[in-house]
């Protein structure tokens, strides 16, 4: 039997400004980009959602890094906003 296709979005909030002592220490401007194991968290993040078998598309609300998600969706200042 065939599954049907999978048209599941996973929407990650990945915006937000690092503290000043977060981006004089890790050198980020953005929360999700502090590296974890050699890559921005937020590429965990990513990674999981794209490696189940439920999600279709990544997308992200975020500044664009060195993530790779489906369809980036720029940071627009606020969670309202975004």
């Amino acid at each position: 039997m065939n599954d049907p296709p999978k048209v599941v979005y996973a929407l990650i909030m990945a915006g937000g400004d690092a503290t000043a002592e977060m981006q004089s220490a890790m050198k980020v401007i953005d929360r999700s980009a502090i590296p974890f194991r050699d890559k921005p968290m937020v590429q965990w993040v990513v990674d999981a959602l794209k490696n189940t078998n439920s999600i279709s598309k990544c997308v992200l609300v975020g500044r664009p890094a060195e993530s790779e998600p489906d369809i980036l969706v720029t940071d627009q200042g606020s969670f309202v906003g975004n």
